[in-house]
């Protein structure tokens, strides 16, 4: 009878081991190392084109202790979690060097992050831009606006460096007095604009920085 308790226990404890694995190999299987990637918020587009670049996912960004970017264009960036680089006409290999302390990641420390291509062309608009005005009623450089044929429609939309959307247009003429779509005028300082095409003509987005000093 002691003989068989001891068998009974025995295979009890057997049969809990072997749980214990497959429960283990399950949890593993689950936390597969996530693939981290470079993402821009556009690749494509007319010259100059301003981009803008993250580490994605998100969550990897809490384990990477350091960066190195490298834009293909003999400029590279230390340290900065979101660069924002304007490309000349011409196609540059982006590529980030990373640390990371987390292994839950597919990368280890000083890791090479894929590469991606910014491909900038000469578009068949080739808008005259400025890059600052001073919306004071002084009746000397108050808007912000840009030579058109007349003819063309665009949508002209404006960001504060947040990415908050503070104006936006659709119209063959691209003017802005420095306030929001509400009337209010907007503070001094460093705002992003993007201009498009709403028809089909290829690389039909200029991105840019204007600044605002009244």
């Amino acid at each position: 009878m002691l003989m068989l308790g001891l068998n009974i226990f025995t295979d009890a404890i057997i049969r809990m081991k072997i749980f214990l694995i497959i429960l283990l190999l399950s949890v593993s299987v689950g936390m597969e190392a996530q693939q981290v990637t470079i993402q821009a918020d556009i690749s494509t587009g007319c010259n100059p084109l301003l981009v803008s670049f993250s580490i994605q996912p998100e969550s990897a960004r809490d384990s990477i202790t350091a960066y190195e970017w490298n834009f293909g264009n003999w400029t590279s960036l230390r340290t900065e979690m979101f660069p924002v680089v304007e490309f000349p006409m011409g196609s540059f290999d982006v590529s980030c060097t990373i640390s990371t302390i987390d292994s839950s990641y597919s990368i280890t420390q000083m890791d090479s992050v894929n590469e991606m291509t910014i491909d900038v062309m000469n578009c068949d608009d080739n808008l005259s831009i400025p890059n600052v005005f001073s919306p004071n009623d002084d009746n000397i450089n108050d808007f912000f606006k840009i030579d058109t044929d007349g003819i063309s429609e665009y949508t002209f939309s404006v960001y504060t460096r947040s990415g908050t959307l503070v104006y936006k247009s659709r119209s063959p003429t691209i003017i802005w007095d420095g306030r929001s779509l509400s009337g209010q005028k907007m503070k001094n300082g460093i705002y992003f604009y993007i201009i498009s095409r709403p028809d089909d003509v290829p690389l039909n987005e200029v991105k840019g920085i204007v600044y605002l000093f009244e």
